[in-house]
């Protein structure tokens, strides 16, 4: 199993809370918290070692029951989104790299830079 030693969170002084748009937070920072958690964490998801996430991966990570509320919820976003952020199309490879990663994100905050 998979074990993470590293301390995801928005903010170093921030608790996790129940996020809501209402509540002021805002998208692009949503986004680029999932992004970097996304990068950071990478290499230790990738536990085959292929220079892929796959769906498989994603789930055993989302499985463990020490993760914060943080580290769970990208997790998430990742898992629900990977065809979106996959470039691959009907290629054999099963996930998503770290270049489709950074790609995904950077045109999110193209598109919410309106």
């Amino acid at each position: 199993m998979l074990t993470m030693n590293m301390n995801f969170n928005p903010t170093s002084s921030s608790k996790p809370q129940t996020l809501s748009l209402s509540d002021g937070y805002c998208v692009s920072e949503l986004l680029a918290e999932v992004r970097n958690f996304a990068l950071m964490a990478f290499d230790q998801l990738n536990c085959d070692q292929n220079g892929f996430l796959s769906r498989e991966e994603l789930e055993r990570f989302l499985e463990q029951e020490d993760l914060t509320s943080y580290q769970r919820g990208c997790a998430k976003f990742l898992l629900t989104n990977i065809e979106k952020i996959s470039q691959n199309g009907d290629s054999e490879v099963d996930g998503i790299s770290r270049e489709e990663i950074a790609d995904y994100f950077a045109g999110m905050a193209h598109v919410l830079a309106f």
